[in-house]
């Protein structure tokens, strides 16, 4: 079937909280923002899902902070889930100053949520934020929640810019590996930085650097080991089957394939390639294998129970579409085509929209699966300031 109607949304609701699909201005139509139910998707936002919680997290990047959405047990939504229940970066819900203090955030952009860790890319401070909820459980807004630890910084209150192994420039995008080691994408610095397990210590010092030949690099290029502006990463977080990483390389207009038993020193080759032919081109395209400025990537693997296909979400942004790969069969060729997609009725469309079915630059996707073989999927549609809710993913 051509890209199914959203069965739900987020940041832009009628007066009893129920989704208003008409509507696409920022902060849910306030004039005098924020408040605890609408975004403003200026400048990115991505989202990721906390399964052990049901709490989907939304960065609502240019009102500098971090919202959690806490569902019901299948993951859906009424009319009092979708108020944002907790915030991060602010103490309340209706103040967006930006800051450097362990409470405080600017422009915040993507969020990994799992093992009882939130971890922000806080990319106007040019820093990564961890937040241990074991060690320090969230309080409801009108209470600060603090950061445990900050990467990038060597303290809070600092946010300057270099390419060492403890040093960031415009970190966009974090995410796990299926062995919960974390992946910070260093857009600035045309790079990804991965440290072993998630650092317990401020200023920690990455372990290996992709898209350079070590550290001290930062050019952009575009090979098998070059990056250009990358803005995200996603891994089999828990998925014993893949062993893989997947890097939204936004400005070669491609995904980069990793695996993970290659990363044992820097600079390492991608094993394959999304959305371009081969590692050596970078052209947009709107066509079933091609991109125009990915912005976000989501793996959702197979949990090896339900026989569930592991697929991977792309936000082809200036495409206005989420294209979908399936990815089970294990393999991977470089300029794979894709299998569905959200947001138009082919693969050869890219007009913007808003309404149930449309998209218009996004930027971010999160999913899960349900109690029952069924793929839901919240994807970032920054243009129109929502969040869409898929129950499906849509092939063609």
């Amino acid at each position: 079937v051509p890209s199914k109607d959203a069965i739900d949304l987020l940041g832009q609701l009628d007066g009893g909280n129920n989704p208003d699909y008409t509507t696409t201005v920022s902060d849910n139509g306030d004039t005098t923002p924020p408040n605890n139910k609408g975004f403003n998707f200026t400048g990115g936002g991505n989202a990721d899902f906390n399964e052990l919680s049901t709490t989907l997290w939304v960065a609502d990047t240019a009102n500098n902070r971090v919202l959690g959405f806490t569902t019901d047990g299948d993951y859906t939504f009424d009319a009092s889930d979708r108020v944002a229940d907790f915030v991060l970066g602010q103490t309340n819900l209706d103040t967006n100053a930006p800051g450097t203090l362990d409470t405080q955030m600017d422009t915040p952009t993507d969020i990994v949520a799992g093992q009882d860790m939130v971890i922000v890319a806080d990319s106007g401070n040019n820093r990564v934020l961890i937040f241990d909820l074991t060690s320090n459980p969230l309080s409801e807004p009108g209470t600060d929640n603090p950061a445990q630890y900050v990467l990038g910084q060597t303290d809070f209150g600092s946010k300057t810019t270099g390419n060492a192994l403890n040093q960031m420039n415009n970190p966009r995008g974090v995410g796990f590996d299926d062995s919960i080691n974390l992946y910070v994408v260093d857009t600035g610095n045309n790079r990804v930085l991965g440290f072993n397990g998630i650092p317990g210590a401020n200023n920690a010092n990455a372990q290996y650097v992709l898209g350079q030949t070590g550290p001290g690099q930062s050019s952009p290029s575009v090979s098998a080991t070059g990056m250009n502006a990358p803005e995200d990463v996603t891994g089999g977080m828990n998925d014993a089957w893949t062993h893989r990483i997947f890097i939204a390389d936004t400005g070669n207009n491609r995904v980069m394939v990793f695996n993970t038993s290659d990363i044992t020193e820097h600079g390492v080759a991608a094993a394959a390639v999304l959305g371009q032919p081969d590692k050596d081109s970078s052209d947009a395209a709107t066509s079933q294998a091609g991109m125009d400025t990915p912005r976000g990537v989501h793996y959702l693997y197979d949990d090896g129970d339900n026989n569930l296909p592991g697929h991977l979400y792309v936000a082809d942004t200036e495409n206005n579409r989420v294209l979908v790969y399936d990815l089970y069969t294990g393999a991977i060729s470089d300029g794979q085509d894709a299998v569905g997609v959200f947001g138009q009725p082919d693969f050869t469309s890219k007009n913007f929209a808003w309404g149930q079915d449309g998209l218009r630059g996004p930027t971010g996707v999160a999913g899960e699966h349900t109690d029952v073989p069924v793929t839901r999927s919240f994807i970032v549609d920054g243009g129109n300031h929502r969040v869409m809710v898929h129950d499906e993913c849509p092939k063609i």
